[in-house]
């Protein structure tokens, strides 16, 4: 790659961080806004469930995210390999990757209750994208925060 290539390239790689840094401030304010939205929503006679009202947020949330990436020419134009260890990819790598963009996006350490758990991620695998249980079940252990509590989300 030439200087100016090199200097393109860096120009690329910046501009879609600012998109995707502003991108991520607007969906994490809306995030925030949406959950408490949903918590007043939930706690009323005949509204959904919490953990069913943060799933819907959550997927609107990744819905969104996705469309700012391809709106702003796509993660491919910027970037200049997918995976931090160069070009190799597989179709499992392929689902690894669709399922934490899917699910982990919007996780915050510090509140476990943004946490998928394992079961909702590979089932996702298993029934959206026709991965085999055993891979389903590998892909979302190999996903799960570390040090993330068991049990029960709050």
């Amino acid at each position: 790659m030439n200087d100016e290539e090199q200097a393109l390239w860096a120009a690329k790689v910046d501009a879609a961080r600012q998109r995707a840094d502003v991108a991520m401030r607007a969906l994490f304010a809306m995030r925030s806004k949406l959950a408490e939205a949903a918590e007043a929503w939930g706690q009323t006679s005949g509204g959904f469930p919490m953990k069913q009202s943060l799933q819907i947020l959550a997927d609107d949330c990744n819905r969104a995210w996705h469309a700012a990436i391809e709106a702003n020419g796509g993660p491919g134009d910027a970037l200049p390999s997918r995976w931090p260890w160069g070009e190799h990819h597989t179709e499992l790598l392929g689902h690894l990757d669709a399922a934490a963009r899917r699910f982990w996006t919007l996780y915050d350490p510090g509140d476990p209750g943004t946490a998928p758990t394992n079961e909702m991620v590979s089932d996702w695998l298993l029934n959206e994208r026709g991965v085999s249980q055993d891979k389903a079940r590998a892909i979302a252990s190999i996903l799960r925060a570390d040090r993330l509590p068991t049990g029960p989300r709050k």
